[in-house]
């Protein structure tokens, strides 16, 4: 299935919004009563694998495509 820019762009989009929501208004998965604590580290992490997978996807799917379209 052929990804372009716009559609990373709107996936980017969509996955960042929805983990800033998430931890900002507390409305997050659960997480272990324990953990509370270190709700900014998990935060943290879910922003951070959320731009590693989209740079990812356009590294090794959305660059390609680009360039064989031309």
């Amino acid at each position: 299935m052929p990804y372009t820019f716009k559609h990373l762009t709107v996936a980017a989009i969509w996955t960042l919004t929805n983990d800033i929501m998430d931890y900002s208004l507390g409305i997050f998965p659960w997480v272990y009563s324990g953990l509370h604590p270190y709700l900014h580290y998990i935060y943290g992490f879910t922003v951070s694998l959320s731009f590693i997978s989209i740079l990812l996807v356009y590294r090794l799917v959305a660059r390609k495509n680009v360039k064989t379209s031309l």
